[in-house]
């Protein structure tokens, strides 16, 4: 009895100390009203689908900066303002608290290591991110965007066709190859195993981010899902071992010393990255080079099936650069010239953010409206709100490729527009990704006539940190005479 007391007591005497003096200076900011015991966490009740609507419409609510409380005692600010957010993406380079919950799978890799190792290993990778070092990638764009164009061969006549998997079966595919050295078939087999157990793991580092409890490890240890988790991990970092043996196994017959096109594996082992490191690197260039490509690439197709105009204006710019050989070769030089394609790109990424929320740490005190919020305190960086905002983006709801064509470039704040983060530990490879989304929805388009499934079926927004749609993503496809 005494001990139930004492811990009260505690608990009275932090809260007092959290909301009167250490977040004092925060008073001020606006965010929906915390719970005595469990701060906002009401917010996540329901499905991860109506966790992700909850915090995505925060800002539309309350403001460009919204307070909420992730515990009783522990604050974060959501932010949707692009130049705030941009100062915090420039100025703290800390991840928060959510990204420790990925350690046990991407462990010290770029996306959540800390600072100087971060500082380290991206000097030492940027090198394999040079543009005018990215012509041998586009011979497994051309190789595996072709077995994706015959696999959906065999699917034209179907109603409804979810593109999902089969894009990404595809970017694992170009990922390994490009990023690892290793040709693999993933898609030919059709063997999900991986991307199930990654999805699945994701959705339980959204899940413990919004819970109450779950967030802490001991307590963590006694739920269903961190048996799941742990099972989840064992596939996810076999299959990078797998990759790693591939590659020593037919390294030997390698012969290219030139060191201005080593791919990044061959850069961190060179640099002598061996066992749980290099687990780590491969892991983490696996699920970053492969999600946010194959999600765009899968929201373009659906949005390209779906608007019959869109449509026409990509395949007539493809015809006019490449011709009406379908088997031509894409070149790195062809996608330059693929203007209204980038912007469709482009559009496709701000209306479906492949990461809709980033955060940070703050390194040093922030000023907002309304207050100010100290260094250590968490920030979401609302990326879907800001894609979202008419202040930004005119008609923000309406999928609109026009809105980002050079002619029109001057009409829209690009500050609002951060589909691959900003600052310093932006993405390392995204001008990789831009080709590799060009290469294959040019190829898809000119094989394929896209069209909506038959009934439609909508897309149901959610995030397992990456967006996705748990409806998938359903269209029709008809072959194609150009």
């Amino acid at each position: 009895m005494y001990l139930v007391l004492i811990l009260f007591a505690v608990f009275c005497l932090q809260l007092l100390y959290t909301k009167k003096w250490k977040y004092k200076s925060m008073e001020n900011i606006p965010g929906p009203p915390p719970n005595i015991l469990i701060g906002n966490m009401g917010l996540m009740k329901g499905n991860i689908e109506d966790m992700f609507h909850n915090i995505i419409s925060l800002n539309k609510t309350f403001g460009k900066f919204v307070k909420i409380w992730v515990s009783p005692i522990t604050p974060k600010i959501v932010i949707a303002d692009p130049g705030v957010a941009q100062k915090v993406l420039n100025s703290s380079l800390s991840k928060s608290s959510l990204y420790n919950h990925m350690f046990p799978f991407l462990g010290n890799g770029l996306v959540t290591s800390h600072v100087d190792l971060w500082r380290k290993d991206r000097k030492l990778t940027n090198v394999a991110f040079n543009t005018k070092l990215m012509d041998p990638y586009n011979i497994a764009f051309e190789y595996h965007g072709n077995q994706l164009v015959s696999m959906l061969y065999e699917k034209t006549g179907l109603n409804a066709l979810n593109i999902v998997p089969f894009v990404d079966l595809y970017a694992l595919d170009v990922i390994c190859e490009t990023m690892i050295g290793v040709r693999t078939h993933i898609l030919k087999t059709g063997d999900m195993e991986y991307l199930n157990a990654r999805s699945q793991f994701l959705t339980i580092v959204m899940n413990r981010t919004y819970s109450l409890y779950k967030g802490y490890n001991f307590l963590f240890k006694f739920t269903n899902e961190y048996r799941l988790s742990k099972r989840c991990e064992e596939i996810l970092r076999d299959f990078s071992k797998f990759l790693i043996s591939e590659y020593m196994k037919n390294s030997k017959s390698r012969s290219n010393d030139d060191t201005d096109t080593k791919n990044v594996f061959e850069i961190i082992t060179e640099a002598g990255l061996t066992g749980d490191r290099l687990i780590d690197h491969v892991n983490t260039f696996v699920v970053a080079g492969q999600d946010t490509p194959a999600s765009t690439i899968a929201y373009a197709l659906y949005e390209i099936a779906h608007k019959p105009e869109i449509q026409r204006k990509v395949v007539e710019e493809s015809v006019e650069i490449l011709g009406r050989d379908k088997n031509v070769t894409i070149t790195r030089n062809d996608m330059h010239g693929m203007v209204y394609l980038e912007a469709l790109i482009k559009e496709a990424l701000r209306h479906y953010p492949a990461v809709p929320m980033i955060e940070r740490t703050l390194d040093e005190d922030l000023q907002v409206s309304g207050g100010i919020v100290p260094a250590g305190t968490d920030t979401t960086i609302n990326i879907y709100a800001m894609h979202h905002d008419e202040e930004f983006f005119k008609e923000p709801n309406k999928f609109d490729p026009d809105r980002f064509l050079p002619a029109n470039s001057s009409k829209i704040n690009l500050s609002g527009f951060l589909p691959f983060s900003k600052g310093s530990r932006d993405c390392i490879g995204k001008t990789f990704a831009m080709y590799q989304m060009k290469s294959v929805i040019t190829k898809v388009v000119r094989n394929f006539e896209l069209l909506p499934a038959d009934p439609p079926v909508k897309l149901v927004l959610t995030s397992e940190f990456v967006m996705k749609s748990s409806s998938g993503n359903q269209i029709r496809i008809k072959p194609r005479q150009l």
